[in-house]
């Protein structure tokens, strides 16, 4: 792999706000290529219930961004 090659997979944990007990999860994974300050590359999304049971799927879609950078003074 490439050093300004970025693959990784973002976990999201849901929990009820009453009972505090798992919900679902959400699997976000992605690949992305950086160069300078800017990255471009793919981001898609799996959503499970409490069981494992795959309930949406959002396929890979574009993503780029920008380093944020704060003014000097």
């Amino acid at each position: 792999m490439a050093p300004n090659r970025i693959r990784g997979k973002w976990m999201e944990i849901t929990a009820d706000r009453t009972t505090h007990k798992f919900v679902s999860r959400g699997e976000l994974p992605f690949d992305i290529q950086v160069t300078g300050d800017t990255f471009a590359g793919t981001l898609s999304a799996r959503f499970y219930d409490s069981n494992g049971k795959l309930l949406q799927v959002f396929p890979a879609a574009p993503v780029n961004g920008k380093r944020l950078t704060l003014p000097y003074r």
